[in-house]
Formats: structure tokens, C-alpha cells, sequence
């Protein structure tokens, strides 16, 4: 668990996890330097549980943080969960018996969206519960990706690193780390990448287990200048990394172009979001600078925006037409900003 800056949100996520059905745990809390009183309320909770243990380290990103976590870890399996969200208190206990019947090396649970005022969304459990074999798992992958163009809404199982139970040996034997965030825009996709190429199975434990909550000010939501131009090189690396299957694989093109086109609304969310502190003058010159640019308009005039949902197609067209005012305007209204 890598705690930054998660004072107010700390107990409620370590009480979810001491309280788990499954109760053979070691419970790593990594103090990635936080100014805050995080370190002292993990200090606190180590005195209370003998299964807790603290580590405390200069600042460096929650991917180091987690190496950190992964190579002090003592047991089987590790699973991930960030500090300022919380989980059902079977999710230990389901996804171990999962990768016990299966054989699995990994198992993926699905996840929760609770929005600022509390409200829950989870996601509709796949019909696919298994992928076994390179070819299965590069399905899985493309999943984890992007969607295809006609689907939308339904994320059970994403990219995400939490509420994911993985053997030991991936870390120990094969050695996968997370990257610095500082390098790539979303570590975890490429974690999970890593964790494909070097198992036999993956399966998926048809239940909403990992409680995944917006926070005010947590990382997926905080401004960042150069977000988009992360989102444009993130991009570039999933081209390298496939570099070989890219060739013969139309559907995993779509899926990389949806994949950026999916970060691209993020960054044009966050500029509009944030038009008070930057100014809206500011917000309208970035929203012109992205649909402007070569990478966005490269892949909008091949993408079948046509065989969108009706909403995202609206929108994809407005931003393909370059069209800043409705595409601000639409944000808004769709968004409640």
C-alpha cells in the first residue's frame, strides 16, 4: 500500500484491510515521504497489528513505492491497494481461491467507482473468464488497452495494478517493476503488459471487489501541464512495445488509437476543470492546441468515429471538425462541469 498525501482517507483503506475474511497477511505500508501525518497514522496502525510493517522512504512516485513494497514482500501472492481507496472485505479471500482452482498466476478482480458524493458504478462482468496461451493472452491485453470503437461505459477489468492478486515469482523470478509515472503516463498498463508476456494463464474472478474512489486532488485528477504530451509518447511506447504483432493486427491499432483518444479526453476534462485556476482563455488555447495537433488529427481521420455510441460519436466528430466552443460546451454539459 503507497501512502502520499492520503491523510484523510488512510484509516478507512487500512481498515478495509485488516478486516479482510482472509486474515495469512503481510501488509506492507510504504511511506513514500509524505508531508503530511501519514507516516505517524501507519506508525500507529503497526502498533495495533503485528501483521502491519512500515517502510519509509524519500519521495520518489507511487511505482517506486510499490517496487519497494514488492521487494520487501515474504509472501505467495501480492496485491496492490492504493491508500486513499478501499476494498470488500472478501477480495483477498475470492481472488486466492480463483488462482488455487485455476492454476492461474494472476487473477483480476473487478472494481467499484465511487464518485465525490458517494455514489456507486461497477462494471458488467465479462463473459471471458480465463485466457490461457500467447494468443489468449494478447486478447486479454487489447482488452486491457483500449476498447473497440461501438463499445463504451462497462470497465470491470482495466489496467489498473489494485485489486489484482499475482504470484511472487513474476517479481522474484522474472523480475517486473512498475516504471516511474514521471516516464510513462500510466505505469500500470505497462505493468500489466509485463505480467502477460510472462505467464500461462490469467483469469478473472467475476466479482466487483476493489472500491476505486475520486477523490479530491488524488492523481488521476490533478492537474498536470504536460499530461498531454505524456499522452502522445505513452502512445509511441505501446507502438515499440508491439512493434512485431502492430503489423498484422488491425484491432490492437484501434485499440492503441482508442487508448489515446481515451487520454485525450482526460487532459481536455482536466483543462475544463481546471478553466477557474488557469484561466479560460488558457483552458480554450489548450483544447485548440490538442484537436490542432498532428497525432490527434492523424489518428481522428482514421478511426471510425461512426461506429461510436451516438454521445461519443457527437463528440469525436466536434473534435475531429476541430470545433473548440461545442466541444468545451459539450464537456461541460455532459460532465457537469
Amino acid at each position: 500500500i503507497p501512502v502520499y498525501r492520503v491523510e484523510r482517507w488512510l484509516d478507512r483503506c487500512l481498515l478495509s484491510v485488516v478486516r479482510q475474511s482472509y486474515q495469512n497477511l503481510e501488509i506492507l505500508l510504504i511511506d513514500d515521504g509524505s508531508p503530511d501525518r501519514c507516516g505517524e497514522i501507519c506508525e500507529e496502525w503497526a502498533k495495533k497489528d503485528a501483521r502491519i510493517r512500515v517502510i519509509h522512504k524519500q519521495n520518489a512516485g507511487l511505482g517506486m513505492a510499490r517496487n519497494t513494497g514488492v521487494e520487501a514482500a515474504r509472501g505467495e501472492y501480492i496485491a496492490f491497494v492504493d491508500s486513499d481507496d478501499y476494498i470488500s472485505r472478501d477480495m483477498i479471500l475470492t481472488l486466492y481461491r480463483r488462482i488455487k482452482e485455476t492454476g492461474a498466476q494472476a487473477c483480476y478482480g473487478g472494481c467499484i467507482d465511487v464518485d465525490e458524493a458517494g455514489r456507486k458504478h461497477c462494471g458488467i462482468p465479462p463473459k471471458r473468464l480465463s485466457y490461457t496461451g500467447k494468443r489468449e493472452l494478447l486478447a486479454f491485453v487489447k482488452e486491457v488497452i483500449g476498447k473497440r470503437p461501438q463499445e463504451s461505459g462497462n470497465c470491470f477489468t482495466g489496467m489498473s495494478a489494485w485489486g489484482n492478486l499475482y504470484d511472487v515469482s513474476l517479481f522474484r523470478e522474472d523480475g517486473i517493476r512498475f516504471r516511474k509515472e514521471q516516464k510513462v503516463l500510466c505505469e500500470d498498463l505497462f505493468f500489466n503488459i509485463a505480467v502477460c508476456r510472462k505467464v500461462c494463464r490469467v483469469v478473472i474472478a467475476p466479482h466487483c471487489l476493489y472500491y476505486y474512489c475520486a477523490n479530491e486532488g488524488t492523481l488521476t485528477k490533478a492537474y498536470r501541464a504536460g499530461r498531454f504530451e505524456a499522452a502522445k509518447k505513452m502512445r509511441k511506447l505501446l507502438v515499440k512495445e508491439f512493434g512485431q504483432e502492430i503489423r498484422h493486427d488491425e484491432d490492437l491499432v484501434r485499440r492503441i488509437d482508442r487508448n489515446y483518444l481515451d487520454n485525450l479526453i482526460l487532459c481536455l476534462k482536466l483543462e475544463i476543470l481546471y478553466r477557474r485556476e488557469n484561466g479560460r482563455s488558457h483552458c480554450k488555447r489548450q483544447i485548440r492546441r490538442m484537436l490542432n495537433d498532428q497525432t490527434t488529427r492523424r489518428i481522428l481521420s482514421c478511426y471510425p468515429v461512426h461506429r461510436m455510441e451516438t454521445k461519443q460519436r457527437l463528440l469525436f466528430t466536434m473534435m475531429k471538425l476541430r470545433m473548440v466552443l461545442p466541444v468545451f460546451w459539450m464537456f461541460r454539459l455532459r460532465y457537469h462541469m
